[in-house]
Formats: structure tokens, C-alpha cells, sequence
């Protein structure tokens, strides 16, 4: 059994599903994240969408297409190389798509290892990170029901607690990661977003709210990894449509 504060194996890593090793591998990225800075708008955006192409797999959510994995790569060859959340969050990609596609011969040792280099590159982005990753793999090998190559149930990341389960580290503050002096920003007033859903006449109820809540949570969890504070609902309202009048005969 390895120390408390070492990272898990490949060995170890085996024994998760690739949905977990996938979710493994972008929980360690979310956490490197925050560090990386660029004076380029569209490399720390690439860094953001190659951690939730990851976190879409993991989740089953819909499956991205090849060319999306292609577009994280080329933002990724245009930044600045070295970065370990960089490295971290591009690692979590490719364990995305390898989990995805790689023939199944080799589809678990692959994925395991680069669910093991996004760990690694978080360890060196961040002090402190190894025994946040060694709890998610704890709690990710309790939902595994079969090792890879199997694909293993959906994971749902709220199940896996916050990303920091003591607090985080203070090396660690949001700036938008825009690199270089920026000017002083106004103080923004809350912004606000509407949601609209169109539910079937026959649809069951607790089916429809039980949707419901999962979207609100993934989305008020993307918000938070973003740098939110988190989503408050603070209106909402049941419309029914009219009932079409009838001819009387």
C-alpha cells in the first residue's frame, strides 16, 4: 500500500474504469488550471476546453468529435511550452481520446498513462496536490464496478466533493490568466442567464426534475471551476400551454 502522499501507480490506475481514469485525469487538471497564464486569450481558453472535453467523456456527456481534440492540440503547440497545467490539462484531453478511440488492446494502459502524466503535471503546477489526487482516486475506485478497458457508469463529479477537500492553496488565486499588467477592471454587476426547458406532455415528472437538478449542478460546478462564486436561482416559472379549443358539434 503507497504512502498517503504519493501518487497513485499505473498499477493502481488500472483498476478504475477508463470513465474514472478519464475523470481522474481532469479533476488533476482543473486543479493545475488556475496557475497557467498567458498573454493569449485563446491559449487559456484552449487550456479550459481541453479539461472539459475530458470531463464530457467521463460524464457522457455528448461525445465530442475528433476535430475538437485536434483544435486543443494546435492552441496547445501555439503556447508556451513547459507549462505544467498546460501539460496537465492537454494529458487529460488525450486520455479523452484515447479512451475514445485507441484499439481495445491498448486502450487501458494508454489512457492509464496519461491519466498518470495529468497527475504528474499537476503535482508540479501545484504544491499540495498530491493528496487531493490520491482522495479523488480513492472515491473513483469505489464507482468502479470493473477495471479498463471496461467503460464504466457515467461519473458524477459533484459525487466526488470539492476540488480541494482541506482548502485552497493560497499560491492559488483566479485572475482571468490573462499574463502581463492588465488595467484595473471595474467592479461587475452579477450577471444573469435564463434557462428555458420544453418538457414532453407524457414525460414522467420525476424524471424531468431529476434532469433538471443534474444540469443546474454541472452547470453552477463549471461556473465555480471557472472562477465563480457559484449560481443562485433566484426565479423560476411552471408555463403550460393553453388548451387548444374544441368544436362543439
Amino acid at each position: 500500500m503507497p504512502e498517503p502522499q504519493q501518487l497513485p501507480t499505473e498499477e493502481e490506475l488500472l483498476r478504475l474504469s477508463l470513465r474514472a481514469l478519464v475523470a481522474y485525469a481532469a479533476r488533476c487538471a482543473r486543479r493545475a488550471q488556475p496557475s497557467f497564464t498567458s498573454q493569449h486569450k485563446q491559449h487559456v481558453e484552449a487550456v479550459d476546453r481541453a479539461i472539459i472535453l475530458a470531463e464530457q467523456f467521463a460524464g457522457a456527456a455528448n461525445a465530442s468529435e475528433a476535430a475538437d481534440y485536434a483544435k486543443v492540440g494546435e492552441a496547445a503547440d501555439e503556447a508556451a511550452d513547459g507549462d505544467s497545467a498546460l501539460a496537465a490539462a492537454v494529458a487529460a484531453a488525450a486520455a479523452a481520446r484515447t479512451a475514445r478511440s485507441t484499439p481495445y488492446a491498448t486502450r487501458a494502459a494508454c489512457t492509464a498513462t496519461f491519466a498518470g502524466d495529468a497527475a504528474d503535471e499537476a503535482d508540479a503546477a501545484v504544491p499540495g496536490a498530491i493528496a487531493a489526487s490520491r482522495l479523488d482516486y480513492q472515491r473513483l475506485l469505489d464507482l468502479s464496478t470493473e477495471p479498463a478497458p471496461a467503460l464504466g457508469e457515467p461519473i458524477d463529479f459533484d459525487a466526488l466533493g470539492p476540488l480541494w477537500p482541506e482548502r485552497e492553496p493560497e499560491s492559488l488565486k483566479w485572475t482571468g490568466k490573462l499574463k502581463g499588467p492588465q488595467p484595473t477592471a471595474e467592479p461587475r454587476p452579477q450577471g444573469r442567464i435564463g434557462i428555458s426547458a420544453y418538457v414532453g406532455e407524457f414525460a414522467p415528472e420525476e424524471e424531468v426534475a431529476d434532469a433538471l437538478v443534474k444540469f443546474c449542478r454541472a452547470l453552477n460546478a463549471h461556473h465555480i471551476a471557472c472562477g465563480g462564486n457559484g449560481l443562485v436561482i433566484d426565479d423560476w416559472e411552471i408555463l403550460a400551454p393553453e388548451p387548444e379549443p374544441t368544436e362543439v358539434l
